[in-house]
């Protein structure tokens, strides 16, 4: 995970240098553009703070124990980087990154209701997403520019060496869906609001113990920026 970060910073860090040369270019009156810089034209980078709220699920374990999963709610972060192939339609890479507790209530309700016992596991995860999708522009509304996306990849959950309770990390296919609008302050940058959700199988961590079986979602409201050469 600290690698795909540092990659990450380096690459916005690049993007932001080559900005800056694109806005000096401009400054200089250039009329004809490189190839290059027409093909950077067509990529915008977007960083967004999150709001995420994950379902609760239940359902029962390998024992017949009722398992309920309530993960906490959190802030987190979502990176954007989008290649516009056209002005309708481009491809989206999506990284998140959340840090939040996994609350397992797994009770055994024995042979009557006096007799039901239960206990509760709390495990800390840190949680990223790796995605791919399509961004499809709509009819714009003034001065607002609404767009949806969807696609699909990996949630990856990486439990802290602090509160993860010594489980390991495990990885969940997932599909998402969004609807966003943004404002163009100028060419380079703007103003970008969306809600995303993500739908995948609840964590487990691969205990047999902790698995109730369901799917659930995760709503993320975003509001951030993003920025274009």
């Amino acid at each position: 995970m600290m690698n795909a970060t540092r990659r990450l910073c380096t690459f916005g860090a690049l993007f932001l240098s080559l900005l800056a040369s694109s806005a000096a270019a401009s400054a200089q009156g250039v009329v004809a553009p490189s190839p290059f810089s027409v093909f950077l034209s067509h990529f915008d980078l977007g960083v967004s703070g999150s709001g995420v709220f994950t379902g609760t699920t239940s359902g029962l374990n390998y024992l017949q124990q009722q398992t309920q999963l309530t993960p906490s709610n959190t802030f987190g972060a979502l990176i954007e980087l989008r290649y516009i192939a056209s002005p309708k339609v481009g491809i989206v890479y999506n990284y998140t990154y959340a840090r939040y507790v996994d609350n397992f209530n797994i009770t055994n309700t024995g042979s009557s209701p006096k007799n039901a016992t239960s206990s509760i596991l709390g495990v800390q995860s840190r949680v990223n997403e790796y995605s791919l999708g399509y961004v499809g522009s709509l009819p714009n509304y003034f001065d607002l520019h609404p767009f949806v996306s969807v696609g699909g990849g990996v949630l990856a959950y990486r439990p802290t060496p602090g509160g993860g309770q010594g489980v390991e990390g495990e990885s969940r296919g997932l599909a998402y869906a969004a609807l966003g609008v943004e404002y163009h302050v100028n060419e380079h940058f703007g103003l970008r609001v969306q809600y995303r959700q993500t739908f995948f199988g609840a964590s487990d961590f691969n205990e047999n113990y902790l698995a109730n079986g369901a799917r659930t979602y995760t709503a993320e409201p975003s509001f951030g920026f993003y920025l274009r050469p």
